[in-house]
């Protein structure tokens, strides 16, 4: 079974979602990626969730541990952010758990400190 799925339903913008921007900048990535800052609470109840901005647009995507979920269509550079993902999704679900703060969750994905917090996790 493919680790990515695609949804046809498309989003302009997030209800309710507070959210840290991880920029260009921090992650070298080509786009910059939204963290919902609320994560898991009483009224959100599904997986967890991130967002990527592609010329403008807000595309949510929902990450499990059998696959991630993009809304829309197949964008550029689509498969360096399943990489970035799937290399992070440790992270992003504490973050997503309310198990790390917005502060550490942007230190742990730094381009600088993200190969010290693998080797700390992952050993």
């Amino acid at each position: 079974m493919s680790k990515v799925k695609y949804r046809c339903k498309k989003f302009n913008s997030i209800d309710g979602f507070f959210v840290l921007r991880l920029t260009t900048h921090d992650t070298k990535l080509p786009y910059d990626i939204l963290l919902n800052s609320l994560g898991k609470h009483d009224r959100i109840k599904k997986s967890p969730q991130i967002s990527v901005i592609v010329n403008k647009n807000v595309i949510p995507i929902l990450i499990s541990d059998e696959q991630i979920i993009i809304s829309g269509d197949v964008f550029p550079y689509e498969d360096i952010i399943i990489k970035w993902i799937e290399k992070h999704k440790t992270v992003l679900i504490l973050h997503w758990n309310k198990e790390i703060t917005d502060r550490k969750v942007l230190e742990l994905l730094s381009t600088t400190n993200s190969q010290k917090f693998e080797r700390n996790v992952y050993e």
